[in-house]
């Protein structure tokens, strides 16, 4: 596993971090050419994860600090395939409570994954990602 230390600093997504922790990356993934390229690339100082895209093309990009954060807190939803498949694929759309952000859910593996993204700027940044409950009805 490589580890990756760089300064990160986003302000619109209210991360305002100027340094960041050492970040485990994934030497291999099978999530495909979007994860590999994007593992090590920096967007504007910001350490990128992964790079992906919504159903309608939207570029998404999630940062090393909030993967991290995701690894230490949500360990159950930290694959970087199943958080791609999310964004990518979601089995369902909401709006946030936050203007402009969207919840992004996908149901896998007896899991459900929830990932806000924040859009106004480009690329769209996924802010947290973490294993929701499952609605009760």
């Amino acid at each position: 596993m490589t580890t990756a230390v760089r300064p990160l600093q986003t302000a619109r997504s209210g991360i305002g971090i100027s340094a960041a922790k050492d970040v485990p990356l994934p030497e291999e993934s099978r999530a495909g050419d979007r994860v590999r390229s994007a593992v090590g690339r920096t967007l504007g100082g910001v350490e990128i994860v992964l790079e992906t895209a919504t159903p309608e093309g939207i570029r998404v990009v999630l940062p090393a600090l909030v993967y991290a954060k995701v690894l230490e807190e949500h360990a159950a939803v930290a694959d970087l395939e199943l958080i791609d498949r999310t964004i990518r694929s979601p089995d369902e759309r909401r709006p946030d409570p936050r203007p402009g952000r969207e919840r992004f859910l996908r149901r896998e593996r007896d899991v459900q994954v929830l990932a806000v993204v924040e859009f106004g700027d480009v690329p769209a940044i996924i802010v947290t990602v973490f294993s929701a409950m499952p609605e009760r009805s």
